[in-house]
């Protein structure tokens, strides 16, 4: 018996193993169960709980943010009342303006008080009630806790105990050093005998174990180290490492690891495919090879050659990250997941993919290491000090129309006859693109078009513009060693004022003058530092902790994305509201909601700032006269009247800016582009190159009024000169135009007010303009012409070798910083944490006031152009609709150009969609060339299931934007035969025109089309806007801010035909509804409502004045701001619908030089709401600049004769004659430019200071400092 009880025990089988496995599988059944009961609980006892306490915190969140929206109220009128209280003389219409905002803060003041008393009386108890949940939901938490990790544990436990298996288990790293020492030899044991193991001849044999002296931990059965196996050669094999694969015993024990596939673009020419891979030292040598020329592309047609067909296309490996939105719209596209090979202990060579992106190869890590190894692929080449090499330029393809600029990352010298040539750091204006980078693009580079690989350059906007990144993704905040970073940002956040380098500088010292503050961290920089800060990409001074400033910032209609603004993928800022295009929002004639709009957009910028995705300067608006109707950017501005403009403009900088003169400047406004700019890309004719050739009085009388309402008017912080030439001078090098109209007789002279270029205008005045013979001379011409900053990098690289050559000096250069420098200071930017808009977060993005504003822009932006009886449309839940065309389902389309990321895009079929109605969807032909047949089957079966038809269509950002001019203002033939087709079947049908304006002659002689709306690019909430329109939940009251033409306009007058008036000689009908001498389609101001108005306007306090009586009274600084008369108008609504009416006031009668204008704008107020049988009184406010015309030279002058003050589009019922006596009196003398304009200086001679159109040696007059080291 005791022999037998010595026996040795059953040797373990891989059986037992099985069945230890069958075991635990039942185990986890039963955690399965008894788990998942556990986890439902989890929803009653804690999710449910805390979700009724943060439903509970919604009407509290809407009542603390309305408190919020009142207490800005408030802040605004309260500032609108200081401002005009703190004037010591006041006009009429001031008071009038000041009874109005103190009436406004009464009542925002009440407002704000009864809602702060009732978050008072009800935030504390609720407050108090939450606190005193979340103990319970802690307690609840941790009680759940632990009784699933006990569940878990227990039986874990339990069974690991049956099975004599270690509990609680070794550390992770042990049992995987372990695996890897005992696996990797016995795994040749298994794969030499895996045939007789899959058979189950051995499944009840005995394995054969070391040593009992070596202990095991894997309870397993497997000993820490197995005893050696003898291979089949009769040797020992190593253990595998990292960088070795094994297949069978056949493995080489010193086959070297493999290298890291080469970065994206480095394959060269040299660069050898391998069955195994190349050592490390030949490897290296790859690397110190000199950089091999980017391979060439087949021409068009060609097949590829064995050179292309040996060697990998190598993609564009930077690209902008896609964006989606809450709702799910993508902008861009979703990013797609990456996989990596890992390979792992098997006995495939084959590798698995694994969701790891490449990380794991770039680490240089195998699945077994603990330890991650920094990647040294992103320094290899910065080591060797070798740069990239470029791509291989990919297969042309047919391209796209798109407007875009791009920089080039590699030269290129062209492949042939076509090709566009051009050199690193080129900024390209892309003409034509693909969708991919991987196509060929055509392009446009000092006024060359030709073809280049898409895959050489890199975007520099998205649609228009990308945003531009550090290579490592950070954006420096301060300049000391303690300074944050924000990631994927453009901006380099606030100075360190505390603890940085600036502490001891005045410019941190908020108590003393801006001025002072900028001065002193001015001349704190080195010449070398200086010139280095005059371009927009301005990289601060780390020895002084100034950080990084990107100083190209856009908002046309919302903060937009641009090299400065950056929005995240996911999380906060992510959005910003989006509202309509300046073209929708001009037609709303509303200057309040202009300034209510301008609010939002400041708001929501600091917002951005304060988070450093944005700077404190912004691009916007642009404000040019929308002249012609093939302009390609008209859309970015508010209509074709110059009136129209300047009110429009005034009310907008109020907004952005804070106020017309605030102590600390919300953002700073940029009026562009001065001036004389409207023409893209017309005929030939590029904006770089365009002469454009304005005669002083149209100068004075058209082009220039918004300017000059952004300068004297309005004290815009910054100025955008042109492309173009005015006249023969380059404007960024015209000190006439910069200094001497801007700066002196605008009164344009505060510290912090200074221009920047256009992007790259600086370098167009070299080329194409060839305005001076050197590089040099051309960016010291427009430096000193007062151009302070370069949107580019002209300044930084030419301006160091116009210094050396004594074109500036330093007293120029420190001009231009200190205006930079003062503007930062004003609003802020030195002030530290505590200071004013400093608390805005991304709760103040996108808020329900913001969103609800951008409705009703929208709303009231929309244009009634027909009506046969249809509109308003009642919708019911039976009611058919078929929502057909391009626009139907619209998206990015809505907002246009210079756009930002919104938090949502509703289309018009999402509009229908929510209204109940039964909904009919087909999509329509777009832009020129889309055939209509692609599109007829789900048209018309959409149509057929329909009672009532809406198409939505027109243009889009397609074909015209920035830099694409149009050639017609025709309806596309394919829309035109499918809204034809559309309107035969007999049913109600409506059209909605998008985007610019088109001749809707051919819709409105087609009786079968009830209604027709113009509605431009009506922003984030476009869809839902016009459904609103459609159905009459808002009544539409919109008037066209343009002009709209038959489609032969456009044969008959050139683009480049600057001038206004008709000519008979030339043919030229005439520009605007002023000049104009055919018959429009629809003229300027037209717009039809749901009910009919009448006027009746206030007699005049006299029927004629005095003009020296007029110009004696006034004591303006500025005689055209004299008040002339207020003109009251009685407005009724005769009808039943309640609806806003703008009130519009035109001047007309043949008084100074011929011609005479038909008619001219001078006033005009929106009223709102005006109920069914009610009126409603507009204040029409005349100045003596509103009655004068200009004369030849530019003099705006006051003359006698005959004036009709006309109301609306209805002169014979709403007309008030009055007459000026006396002589004429000029209000205004306008500078005069120099003969023949200015000239470059020599190397010997600049420029003496603003305003002198002289020459002198510089070394008569002052001492050219030499550069500093």
């Amino acid at each position: 018996i005791s022999t037998l009880n010595t026996q040795h025990k059953p040797a373990p089988t891989p059986r037992r193993y099985l069945d230890k496995a069958s075991d635990l599988q039942a185990v986890y059944s039963n955690l399965g169960k008894d788990l998942s009961n556990e986890v439902t609980s989890i929803e009653i006892k804690l999710l449910r709980p805390a979700m009724d306490a943060k439903d509970s915190l919604k009407m509290l969140k809407k009542s603390v943010k309305r408190r919020e929206d009142l207490k800005l109220d408030y802040e605004r009128y309260n500032s609108r009342v200081d401002s005009v209280r703190r004037k010591e003389t006041r006009s009429a219409r001031e008071e009038n303006a000041l009874m109005k905002h103190e009436t406004d803060l009464a009542r925002s003041s009440a407002d704000y008080q009864a809602a702060d008393e009732q978050l008072k009386k009800v935030l504390p108890p609720v407050l108090d009630a939450l606190s005193l949940l979340l103990p319970d939901l802690l307690a609840t938490q941790i009680m759940i806790q632990y009784q699933l990790v006990g569940q878990l544990y227990t039986q874990l436990h339990e069974y690991c105990q049956a099975h004599r298996l270690p509990s609680p288990a070794p550390a992770l790293e042990q049992v995987v050093s372990t695996f890897e020492t005992e696996f990797t030899p016995f795994r040749e044991d298994l794969e030499r005998n895996i045939r007789t193991i899959s058979t189950g001849k051995a499944i009840h044999q005995p394995m054969s174990l070391p040593d009992k002296q070596q202990g095991t931990v894997t309870g397993l059965g497997l000993r820490n180290t197995f005893a050696r196996r003898t291979s089949s050669q009769g040797s020992l094999p190593k253990p595998s490492m990292p960088g070795q694969l094994r297949i069978g015993s056949n493995a080489v024990d010193d086959e070297p690891a493999p290298v890291k596939p080469p970065r994206p673009g480095r394959i060269s020419s040299s660069t050898r495919l391998h069955s195994h891979y190349e050592d490390t030292a030949t490897l290296n040598s790859h690397y110190e090879e000199e950089e091999a020329p980017p391979m060439k592309p087949p021409r068009p047609g060609a097949p590829p050659s064995v050179d292309m067909m040996s060697k990998p296309r190598i993609p564009s490996s930077s690209k902008p990250t896609p964006v989606v939105t809450p709702d799910g719209y993508t902008n861009g596209g979703a990013p797609a997941p990456t996989y990596s090979a890992t390979s792992t202990p098997s006995s495939s060579n084959t590798p698995f993919l694994t969701p790891s992106s490449t990380s794991r190869q770039n680490q240089g890590s195998d699945y077994f290491s603990r330890e991650r190894k920094a990647s040294t692929s992103s320094g290899t080449f910065s080591a060797t000090g070798k740069k990239k090499p470029p791509p291989p330029p990919p297969k042309k393809r047919t391209p796209s129309t798109q407007g875009q600029f791009v920089t080039a990352l590699y030269e290129f010298g062209g492949q042939g006859s076509g090709d566009l040539s051009f050199r690193e750091g080129d900024r390209i204006k892309v003409v034509k693109k693909t969708a991919s980078t991987d196509d060929w693009w055509e392009g446009e580079l000092n006024g060359v078009v030709g073809s280049f690989p898409a895959n050489y350059v890199k975007s520099t906007k998205r649609l228009l513009y990308v945003v531009i990144r550090r290579h490592d993704g950070l954006a420096l905040l301060g300049g000391s060693a303690s300074a944050q970073t924000f990631q994927g940002t453009a901006q380099g956040g606030f100075p360190d004022c505390v603890n940085g380098p600036l502490s001891n500088n005045t410019v941190c010292d908020k108590s003393a003058d801006p001025i002072a503050r900028a001065r002193a961290l001015v001349s704190a920089f080195t010449v070398a530092e200086k010139l280095n800060l005059t371009g927009n990409n301005s990289p601060g001074v780390p020895r002084l902790g100034l950080p990084i400033y990107q100083w190209w910032n856009e908002a046309l209609h919302g903060v937009a994305e641009s090299p400065g603004v950056t929005f995240n993928a996911t999380g906060e800022f992510r959005y910003a509201t989006s509202f309509p295009q300046p073209i929708t929002m001009g037609a709303a004639f509303d200057d309040e909601l202009i300034t209510a709009v301008a609010e939002i957009v400041s708001t929501e910028a600091r917002a951005f700032n304060n988070h450093g995705r944005a700077g404190l300067d912004f691009w916007t608006p642009n404000i040019n006269p929308y002249r012609d109707p093939r302009w390609g950017r008209g859309q970015e501005t508010p209509g074709e009247d110059s009136f129209h403009l300047s009110s429009y403009v005034h009310a907008l900088i109020l907004g952005l800016q804070g106020g017309e003169d605030p102590e600390i400047r919300k953002v700073t406004a940029t009026c562009k582009h001065f001036a004389g700019y409207d023409i893209e890309s017309w005929n030939g004719n590029l904006r770089y190159q365009n002469d454009v050739q304005i005669s002083q009085r149209d100068l004075v009388e058209y082009y220039l009024p918004s300017f000059r309402s952004c300068a004297r008017d309005s004290n815009v912080g910054a100025f955008m000169c042109t492309y173009s030439a005015l006249n023969g001078v380059p404007t960024c090098a015209d000190p006439w135009l910069l200094n001497d109209v801007l700066r002196e007789h605008w009164g344009w002279t505060n510290e912090e007010q200074w221009v920047t270029s256009d992007c790259d205008s600086i370098q167009n005045i070299y080329l194409p303009h060839n305005f001076s013979d050197t590089r040099q001379g051309a960016a010291a011409a427009a430096l000193i012409a007062g151009t302070d900053l370069d949107c580019g990098t002209y300044y930084q690289h030419h301006l160091p070798q116009a210094y050396s050559e004594g074109l500036i000096n330093q007293t120029t250069v420190d001009q231009s910083l200190l205006r930079l420098y003062t503007s930062l200071v004003r609003t802020g930017y030195f002030d530290g944490p505590d200071a004013m808009y400093r608390n805005l977060t991304f709760s103040d993005v996108s808020t329900p006031h913001a969103q609800q504003i951008a409705l009703t822009a929208a709303e009231e932006g929309i244009v009634l152009l027909k009506n046969d009886g249809l509109l308003p449309l009642t919708v019911t839940n039976s009611t058919k609709i078929a929502v057909i065309g391009d626009w139907a389902n619209a998206t990015s389309q809505m907002i246009g150009n210079y756009f930002g990321v919104p938090p949502y895009l509703h289309s018009p079929l999402y509009a229908a969609q929510q209204s109940g109605a039964q909904v009919f969807y087909a999509g329509g032909p777009g832009g020129q060339g889309d055939p209509t047949t692609d599109h007829w089957l789900p048209m018309w079966t959409a149509a057929e299931k329909a009672d009532i038809i809406i198409y939505a269509g027109g243009l889009d950002i397609s074909v015209e934007a920035e830099g694409m001019d149009r050639e017609t203002i025709n309806w596309t033939g394919a829309q035109l035969d499918a809204i034809g087709e559309l309107a035969s079947y007999g049913k109600p049908t409506i059209v909605a025109q998008m985007g610019d304006q088109l001749d809707n002659t051919p819709l409105l002689q087609n009786f079968n089309i009830s209604a027709l709306l113009w509605g431009g690019y009506p922003g984030q909430d476009g869809g839902v806007a016009l459904f609103n329109i459609i159905t009459g939940k808002t009544a539409p009251a919109g008037r066209l801010p343009v002009t709209q033409y038959p489609a032969h306009y456009v044969a008959d007058i050139p683009m480049t035909d600057m001038t206004l008036r008709p000519n008979e000689t030339t043919g030229s009908p005439g520009r605007t509804y002023k000049w104009y001498n055919g018959t429009a389609v629809f003229e300027f101001g037209y717009g039809m409502h749901y009910t009919n108005f009448t006027a009746d306007v206030s007699p005049m306090a006299a029927s004629s004045y005095d003009i020296s009586a007029l110009t004696s009274n006034c004591n303006e600084t500025y005689k055209d701001k004299c008040a002339f008369e207020s003109v009251s108008v009685n407005v009724h609504n005769t009808g039943s619908v309640g609806s806003d009416y703008v009130t519009l006031g035109f001047l007309a009668g043949q008084f100074g030089p011929s011609p005479y204008p038909k008619k001219s704008l001078v006033s005009y107020q929106r009223l709102h709401s005006i109920a069914g049988g009610a009126s409603a009184t507009a204040t029409l406010n005349l100045t003596l600049g509103s009655l004068a015309r200009v004369d030849d030279v530019g003099n705006t002058v006051l003359y006698p004769g005959d004036y009709a003050l006309m109301i609306d589009t209805m002169p014979e019922k709403t007309m008030v004659n009055f007459t000026l006596t006396g002589s004429p009196v000029t209000l205004d003398l306008w500078p005069q430019p120099p003969s023949g304009g200015p000239t470059i200086p020599p190397s010997d001679y600049f420029y003496g200071g603003y305003g002198s159109r002289g020459e002198f040696p510089i070394a008569a007059t002052t001492e050219v400092l030499e550069p500093e080291e």
